[in-house]
């Protein structure tokens, strides 16, 4: 308070604000002081128990960990390889087995024939493809506008669930649409068809290997060749005399055009013949050849002498060809041969080479005003290729040398399922990640031909982990309790809550469960866990390891406990483990209302009270000496007043002496 009144003490000289500051200080330090020193050390135990509470929850949580089932049933797999990975669930069988001969499941892949590019167009036509898959069946509409690449976005829209496809370049002007399954197994190989339109390209769905003849202009044109020629050779024994030859052609009686008489000579029966259009005559010496101009046209000779020798003219060579033939189809290693003739037509053909074959290899297609005839393999694969000859040579060259190659749609590989021996048994199954096989355990297949033993085992790792971190939370919590508690009278160390019975009373119980003996004889120490004469815990995980191994069972019991029921399932007996009791124990100071929540509130509402003691206190105080301010200037006022009246009078008093 001092220079609050600058004026104060000017009256009197004694009334200063020095004077009152001083006589506050010394009651601060009497009433004030001493709660301020208590609120400190309130509130240094309170973050002293929130400290303590943090540690004892660690511990506690380390403790919990091997109190919990679950630490001793996780699992350790080994004689897991590169081709085979086996993991195990907690709690699974300990158990041993062996994997042998992999194959993987694998993806459905396929791919079309070639296109130019991304923008082929893939039909004449409007139609379906359908595209079947695992039971189901999609449905993909294509009109003569529809792309590769449209083709391919309406699969991945439609479909794309079950079946990716893409367009792949392999080559220059070489597209290829490739389709692969989604998943594996048997179920995911896809069969594309031509479901309704048939106007979609070969090369997208056929499989096999594919040829297509030249162009004819109906599927009633004659297969074979305009080229193939009938003909008869004649031979003049003598002159010919009056009569007369009659040649009927294509149905019509010749006979004006070819009297005879003595005159008549080979040149004017040749010219006769050539002058009907149809047939051409030829002369070699005596002899005369008639061949039609046109393949399948038929003819006859008759000769009515009536004046000459009927063996004036005479056939001594018949050259009328049979027009007749095989058409040879070689696939599969099966040879085929279908007769044909000289009135076969391209749609008869057709038919009977898929009598023959028992199947329908051969279809005629429709492009545009024209018509092919479409062959294809009764196989696929290596044994797809087949090849096509002609006994007779009849045959229009448009059906032999003149077949296109279509490139095929290709397999590149067929879905199909896993398999492996499992014990010696062989197991298949869609997928290559099995986990139907043991409960709790999955079976990764990674690659073929793999063999292993596999050896599942209780992690005693992890258990050991555990232990090594409690044991370090122990020692961590111990070192706090310890200079907490701290009773160094001689060097002036005295813990916080030195003589608090509460607190040093948790290092004891705590000391006295981890030290203790089940009903077997076991304590902690046996399993390479020690105190030393300073109370540090250590920890040996290689002594842990062997001595939990030699009987897993009992060492669990000693951890954590073993409960049994009956047959209806209730609890008929119960064995706590060490660390059961002492996690029930530490329930009772870190719980929700636990101990340490009782101190740490007790602390926090003594500091509350203290702060209120000492703000009252100090409000208290403050007005009193506001109080004795203002009287001390009042006081100064009068004395002041008294001092000017005394030294009026004393001038007086002297002034009169003097005088």
């Amino acid at each position: 308070m001092a220079g609050t009144i600058n004026s104060l003490g000017i009256g009197s000289g004694v009334l200063t604000s020095d004077v009152i500051d001083k006589l506050k200080a010394n009651d601060e330090a009497l009433s004030i002081t001493p709660i301020t020193n208590k609120i400190t050390l309130a509130e240094q135990k309170s973050s002293a128990l929130d400290l303590l509470k943090s540690l004892l929850s660690t511990f506690k949580s380390s403790v919990s960990a091997l109190d919990e089932d679950i630490t001793f049933q996780k699992r350790s797999v080994n004689g897991t390889t590169d081709g085979v990975k086996v993991t195990a669930d907690a709690g699974v069988s300990v158990q041993s087995f062996s994997i042998s001969d992999t194959e993987l499941a694998k993806q459905y892949v396929s791919q079309s024939g070639r296109f130019a590019s991304k923008t082929s167009l893939v039909a004449n036509g409007t139609g379906a493809m359908s595209l079947a898959i695992d039971g189901k069946t999609y449905s993909i509409d294509y009109t003569s506008s529809t792309t590769l690449e449209d083709l391919a976005s309406a699969i991945n829209n439609k479909a794309g669930d079950k079946i990716k496809a893409s367009i792949l370049q392999v080559g220059t002007d070489d597209y290829r649409m490739v389709l692969t399954s989604n998943a594996t197994g048997t179920s995911q190989n896809i069969t594309l068809s031509d479901s309704t339109g048939g106007s979609l390209d070969y090369a997208l769905y056929q499989q096999k290997d594919i040829k297509g003849s030249g162009s004819f202009t109906a599927t009633s044109s004659l297969v074979t060749s305009s080229s193939v020629t009938q003909s008869t050779k004649f031979s003049l024994s003598q002159p010919l005399t009056d009569g007369g030859i009659s040649v009927e052609i294509g149905g019509v009686l010749y006979n004006a055009d070819f009297d005879t008489d003595h005159t008549t000579t080979l040149t004017n029966f040749k010219n006769a013949i050539d002058a009907s259009g149809l047939y051409t005559a030829t002369i070699n010496g005596n002899d005369v050849t008639i061949s039609a101009n046109t393949a399948g046209t038929p003819y006859t000779i008759t000769t009515p002498f009536t004046t000459v020798d009927s063996t004036a003219l005479a056939s001594t060579t018949d050259m009328t060809p049979s027009v007749a033939g095989t058409y040879n189809i070689t696939m599969n290693g099966t040879t085929y041969n279908i007769a044909y003739d000289g009135t076969t037509t391209l749609q008869q053909l057709s038919d009977n080479i898929n009598t023959a074959v028992g199947s329908s290899v051969a279809s005629i297609k429709q492009v545009g005003s024209s018509y092919q005839l479409i062959l294809q393999s009764t196989a696929t694969g290596n044994d797809a290729t087949f090849s096509i000859s002609d006994t007779g040579g009849f045959l229009d060259t448009k059906l032999t040398t003149g077949m296109i190659d279509y490139a095929p749609a290709e397999v590149i590989q067929q879905a199909s399922d896993a398999s492996f021996k499992y014990n010696g048994i062989t197991i298949t199954r869609s997928s290559n990640e099995i986990a139907d096989l043991i409960t709790g355990v999955t079976i990764n297949l990674l690659q073929n031909g793999d063999s292993t033993n596999i050896d599942i085992t209780q992690d005693v790792d992890v258990i050991g982990n555990e232990m090594s971190n409690m044991v370090s939370s122990y020692n961590t919590l111990m070192d706090q309790l310890n200079s907490m508690t701290l009773a160094d009278v001689e060097n002036g160390k005295v813990g916080i809550f030195n003589g608090d019975s509460t607190i040093t009373g948790i290092r004891r119980e705590i000391t006295k469960l981890l030290t203790s003996l089940n009903s077997n004889g076991y304590s902690l120490s046996q399993f390479g866990i020690d105190l030393n004469e300073t109370g540090t815990m250590s920890f040996n995980a290689t002594t842990f390891a062997n001595k939990f191994k030699e009987d897993a069972a009992e060492s669990e019991k000693f951890f954590s406990g073993l409960i049994t029921y009956d047959t209806n399932g209730n609890e008929s007996s119960r064995e706590d483990g060490i660390f059961t009791q002492l996690n029930s124990w530490l329930d009772r100071y870190t719980g929700y209302s636990g101990i340490m929540t009782m101190l740490t509130d007790a602390s926090k509402e003594e500091t509350k009270t203290l702060t209120a003691n000492k703000t009252r206190s100090q409000a208290l105080l403050d007005a009193r000496y506001e109080s004795m301010t203002s009287r001390f200037i009042e006081y100064d006022a009068i004395i002041s007043k008294l001092n000017n009246q005394f030294s009026s009078l004393s001038q007086q008093i002297s002034m009169a002496v003097n005088g």
